[in-house]
């Protein structure tokens, strides 16, 4: 494990300040796998024509988050760079970091706030992101406490969804560079990346038999860190294993969990609840369990 120095006054403060970013790139399920984006500034927030994309909007920090000028992204298709999907042994999570409920919006260790793209915020004891323009994303993270990177970590919680989109957790270190696992609203899962604050999808493919998009499931995230190994990306839904991803370049270590949100139509909600995160060192800690399974749903 590796320790950072200790939180001052400033620390405690920036709790309060939200982190709240907002992306619109390649879409992260649309594109092949591999697609590898490139950003260039834009000064106008206005969707770009097609072949590129709606632009992003770069963190912000301050009580309010509003839209900076955007970098509009074009696909660069590269798929011999495609990273091996073949994982070897998942690393042990370790220990448990913290749990939230979402229950105290006096309070909030999530970023939230409020921006033309849609918003954050806490509602009716969960955290809810709103996205109010199609081919765009918001996400949302809480820093580990005290301030540490971890070479492995899991992220667990109920997500539920509405309208055309994906949404998921995600591990990062940093503000501006995430992995994670989605569920997206055709029936599929979604390996994303987040570099710079343009998301794109690694993978893709089909949910296991029986689980339905449109209904809460409990979404668990498993990351390594490339200090363990090769990157690894583990999406499990109500307990079933949907991917486990293996790139052999990626995040060093991980120093805080997110929840993500990508809107194919404006109006895409997700609501993330009952959050669990662990981690560890690599070389430390017991064998990964699985998520606590909800009720599964039918066809």
């Amino acid at each position: 494990m590796k320790t950072h120095r200790p939180f001052r006054a400033v620390a405690a403060a920036l709790l309060t300040i939200p982190l709240l970013t907002a992306a619109c790139s390649i879409d992260p399920v649309i594109p092949t796998p591999g697609a590898s984006p490139s950003a260039s500034p834009s000064a106008s927030a206005s969707p770009s024509p097609t072949p590129s994309n709606s632009p992003t909007s770069a963190p912000t920090e301050g009580p309010t988050p509003t839209a900076s000028p955007s970098p509009t992204a074009s696909p660069s298709a590269s798929p011999s760079a495609l990273p091996s999907a073949s994982p070897t042994a998942v690393p042990p999570i370790g220990a448990a970091l913290f749990s939230d409920d979402f229950a105290d919006p006096a309070s909030p260790l999530w970023g939230t706030g409020t921006q033309p793209s849609g918003s954050v915020a806490y509602a009716d004891g969960a955290l809810r992101i709103d996205v109010a323009d199609e081919q765009n994303s918001l996400w949302s993270w809480r820093v580990f406490q005290p301030e540490q990177t971890l070479q492995v970590v899991q992220v667990a919680g109920t997500v539920s969804t509405s309208g055309a989109g994906a949404a998921g957790w995600m591990c990062g270190l940093g503000d501006d560079r995430f992995v994670g696992g989605l569920i997206h609203s055709s029936g599929q899962w979604v390996v994303l990346d987040i570099t710079d604050s343009t998301s794109s999808a690694l993978d893709r493919g089909p949910l296991p038999d029986g689980i339905d998009p449109v209904l809460p499931h409990r979404l668990t995230v498993e990351c390594a860190g490339t200090d363990a190994g090769p990157m690894r990306v583990r999406l499990l839904v109500d307990g079933q294993e949907a991917v486990a991803f293996e790139s052999a370049a990626g995040i060093a270590a991980l120093d805080r969990v997110g929840a993500y949100a990508f809107a194919d139509e404006a109006g895409f909600a997700a609501v993330f609840d009952d959050a669990a995160v662990s981690g560890g060192d690599a070389e430390a800690g017991p064998a990964p369990g699985s998520a606590s399974p909800s009720p599964s749903p039918t066809p």
